[in-house]
């Protein structure tokens, strides 16, 4: 199971494979907390959304100072009380926005081969890799974007969202 504990460290929301947790492979985790009414510094009132590997689960709560303040952890899979079956693993790709998190915006990509060349037609800032690891953006490529093929080795594409 994945436990998300807020504020006071207890779970506040505990999530399993009847909430879409893969036992036996990699698993994606989106966790976000909407403030509804903070009328009360103290006791932030709010909706929690929970997505993983696309199952949604939705819990209402409080983030609570306890009468110290509201600078709290934000813990994923560990049991609420201390030194008690902590997570051990690995996160691939951590990310935590304070606030709203940033627009995705629009990117996409395709790819048209010919004999001798590469067309790539995209939305967004091109990106490569030799590795599929390490992306960088393409300086001075302008859509669509021709390249001859590479005679060895691979060569990686992407297109992210701009700016």
């Amino acid at each position: 199971e994945v436990i998300i504990s807020v504020s006071n460290n207890s779970a506040f929301m505990v999530l399993d494979v009847d909430d879409g947790l893969d036992l036996t492979g990699w698993n994606h985790l989106v966790f976000s907390f909407k403030i509804t009414d903070e009328s009360n510094p103290a006791n932030l009132l709010g909706d929690a959304k929970a997505k993983l590997n696309g199952v949604v689960t939705t819990k209402s709560g409080a983030l609570s100072d306890f009468g110290d303040t509201l600078d709290r952890t934000l813990n994923f899979g560990s049991h609420p009380l201390p030194n008690v079956d902590l997570y051990r693993g690995l996160i691939f790709n951590p990310a935590i926005y304070f606030g709203v998190p940033p627009s995705t915006g629009n990117a996409s990509i395709s790819l048209v081969r010919t004999a001798t060349l590469l067309e790539i037609t995209y939305e967004g800032v091109l990106q490569s890799s030799a590795t599929l690891g390490g992306w960088e953006d393409v300086q001075g490529a302008v859509s669509p974007w021709q390249i001859s093929l590479p005679t060895s080795g691979a060569m990686f594409f992407r297109a992210r969202p701009a700016d």
